[in-house]
């Protein structure tokens, strides 16, 4: 894999996010802090792991080695629904500059990881995706668990703007 498969797979990534954004933007502001699935996190707390990895993967692709993050820290600081979704927004707008700077060698290179040692910097790319969906799935289940019908999986042309499928030109 090389940068030029790591930016298309980023591009369409980037809609599917907008999609999990959606997915946040529905979930009541009243259930922030609930455990519509008992003993698993609340809402606030799964999101904030799930829009997480948008820079950590990344910054760890970047750095080289995959660094601590307190997403305690982070789910005390967010008050409100609005500040979540602005936090989200945020992860996404810091991972897209991180991407969009990644050279050959970063992406070829190793990354130092807690969990299985050294990996390829295209495979922490792989896992920014693999962790995205697989949250995102339980992201879904606390919606339908609260009573909210969840964004359709590919529905990209409702996300924002930033996040809305591009037109294509064909010749």
């Amino acid at each position: 894999m090389n940068q030029a498969h790591v930016a298309q797979g980023w591009d369409y990534f980037r809609q599917v996010q907008g999609v999990g954004l959606r997915a946040v933007a529905a979930l009541p502001e009243a259930a922030l802090d609930t455990h519509p699935i008992p003993n698993m996190r609340t809402p606030k707390e799964l999101a904030v792991h799930l829009f997480a990895g948008m820079r950590a993967f990344p910054q760890a692709v970047r750095d080289g080695n995959v660094t601590a993050f307190d997403e305690a820290a982070v789910v005390t600081s967010l008050k409100s629904k609005a500040d979540l979704l602005a936090w989200c927004r945020r992860m996404w707008d810091e991972g897209d500059a991180i991407v969009k700077g990644l050279t050959e060698a970063q992406i070829t290179g190793l990354v130092h990881t807690p969990w299985a040692g050294d990996l390829p910097g295209f495979v922490m790319m792989q896992i920014t995706f693999d962790e995205f969906w697989h949250h995102r799935g339980q992201f879904y289940t606390y919606l339908r668990a609260l009573g909210v019908a969840p964004p359709m999986l590919y529905d990209f042309e409702h996300n924002e703007p930033a996040f809305a499928r591009k037109a294509q030109a064909h010749s």
